[in-house]
């Protein structure tokens, strides 16, 4: 009969292998998915891989496996087998690597106006655009100057609802700066209290992976000045590094209507006008609309937008209907109307007669 001895038995789980560890002959560690042994006594350097790839190795292979990670990260050492989420695909890696940075700082000039849309109603105006959706990446800081004298008694503030307070919300405060004249204030408290009388406004945020994927930015003091907009949080970056992985899986990302100056990613998920595209190439979107990056998309659905009545100088799409007289109409190329439709009969064509 075979003999059996727990006391020969001498393997000791360390968990997770750690710098600057001492390590003794039969520890065994998991790094990355994979599980090793440890062959010779050593305290480990910074790199698990300055203690593995020497000869003779301090460690051996005890069983392969995959390590999921979450969300791809900047300036993160990933290793083989390691898996990530990125956009709507996961993405398995193939190369021991560490992750690009991304940094840099984007500015956006703050105004107020009254709504062109809903006239009595001020809203604020980005960078000369009224209310709208705009777009954050990891890595980068996001300011917000509010010197022009439009903005007294309207702080811009961030939160995760919209509409902030005034919808029952709260204001977000993380990797967020407050600035009056020049010189960071500590809270938004102080920030709100000098605005009015401050010659040089500014708000900064900085998003990470902990930031949420929508927020919005509201006023302080006046309900609905933001009207819908929202802020899209993106991870963006795995792009550079496209040969350090393999697509392990892949769907797609909703990303509601397209946005002009939006960071798209493979296989965002979008709609124009009466129709939906997927990403193939990854760009940034430009503001004369998505026929100009039509080399960037895949039509996904080819579907109708019903706009109401016909309107002069209004760009129109493909597959938009109108109602012009006692008819419907479809447009059939993308156009900005003239100031007469029979001008731009060119581009429409009958949908169905409306009895009257």
């Amino acid at each position: 009969m075979a003999e059996f001895k727990l006391g020969r038995i001498r393997f000791v789980w360390k968990n997770n292998w750690a710098t600057g560890t001492t390590y003794y002959k039969d520890d065994v560690i998991a790094f990355g998915g994979k599980v090793y042994i440890c062959v010779e006594g050593h305290s480990s350097a910074a790199d698990f891989f300055t203690d593995l790839n020497i000869v003779p190795s301090k460690w051996n292979l005890v069983s392969d496996g995959q390590s999921w990670l979450g969300e791809w990260a900047h300036s993160t050492s990933y290793v083989n087998n390691n898996i990530v989420k990125y956009g709507s695909k996961l993405y398995i890696c193939q190369t021991n690597h560490t992750s690009t940075t991304i940094s840099g700082t984007v500015t956006r000039a703050v105004t107020v106006a009254v709504n062109t849309q809903s006239p009595g109603n001020n809203v604020f105006v980005l960078d000369g655009t009224q209310y709208p959706s705009i777009q954050f990446q990891h890595g980068k800081t996001y300011e917000f100057t509010q010197d022009a004298a439009s903005n007294v008694t309207h702080p811009l503030l961030f939160s995760t609802t919209k509409n902030g307070t005034h919808g029952a919300g709260t204001e977000y405060i993380t990797g967020v700066k407050y600035y009056i004249d020049g010189a960071e204030v500590v809270d938004a408290a102080a920030y709100i209290a000098a605005f009015d009388t401050a010659t040089n406004r500014k708000i900064t945020i900085e998003p990470t992976a902990s930031t949420p994927e929508t927020l919005y930015y509201y006023c302080y003091n006046h309900s609905n000045m933001s009207i819908d907009s929202e802020i899209d949080i993106i991870n963006y970056g795995i792009e550079a590094d496209l040969g350090n992985w393999q697509t392990f899986a892949e769907g797609l990302d909703w990303k509601g209507n397209w946005t002009a100056g939006y960071q798209y990613r493979n296989n965002d998920f979008v709609k124009y006008g009466g129709a939906s595209y997927v990403c193939k190439t990854p760009h940034t979107s430009q503001a004369a609309g998505l026929e100009t990056d039509q080399a960037n998309w895949e039509l996904l659905n080819k579907g109708f937008d019903y706009r109401s009545e016909w309107v002069a100088s209004k760009k129109y799409l493909e597959n938009d209907v109108v109602r012009y007289g006692a008819g419907l109409w479809i447009s059939i190329a993308n156009h900005t109307s003239s100031s007469a439709f029979a001008t731009d009969s060119a581009n429409w064509e009958k949908f169905e007669r409306i009895s009257i």
